[in-house]
This record gives C-alpha cells, structure tokens and sequence, in this order.
C-alpha cells in the first residue's frame, strides 16, 4: 500500500521509521516541498477560505467552524472533484 503525504516533520522520524519497519506493506513517499496541484485540498481550502472568510468577522473560532463546516456541507461532489481537477 502506497501513501502519499508532504514533508511535515512528523511524517519523518524515529517513530514513522519504527512503524513502517512494522508495517512493510506501508510505503510512504513524500510530495515535493511546494506542489499544491499535487495536494488537492490546498485548493479546496483556499476556495473555502475565500468563499466563507472573506470580509467576515467571526466572534469565536467555533463560530468559524460551524460556518466552515456549514459550507463544505453545500458543496456538490461536482464542485470537490472540479476543484481538485480529478476529471
């Protein structure tokens, strides 16, 4: 099984090295530093950011959670797969 992920810290380390001598059928392999066509909710996140955030005062961080929440909840699965341009 392949996993891909980026080169956060803790994908790395003694403890990651541990598990995956544990787990062989696990290969990890790590995107470039700064390819956000290649991780696709960096787009998704900077849609949301814009579509929900922008000129938005939020009185508490739940409060922008429910609204974030609220959103992503309204999205088409067209809308998704557009944005992460899968088709």
């Amino acid at each position: 099984m392949d996993l891909w992920v980026d080169n956060a810290r803790w994908h790395k380390g003694e403890r990651v090295r541990k598990f995956l001598l544990k787990n062989r059928n696990l290969h990890i392999h790590y995107l470039p530093p700064y390819h956000p066509e290649l991780n696709y909710q960096e787009s998704l996140w900077r849609t949301m950011r814009y579509e929900e955030t922008t000129n938005v005062y939020f009185e508490t961080l739940f409060d922008l959670e429910v609204s974030v929440f609220k959103r992503s909840q309204r999205w088409k699965p067209q809308k998704i797969i557009s944005l992460c341009k899968l088709i």
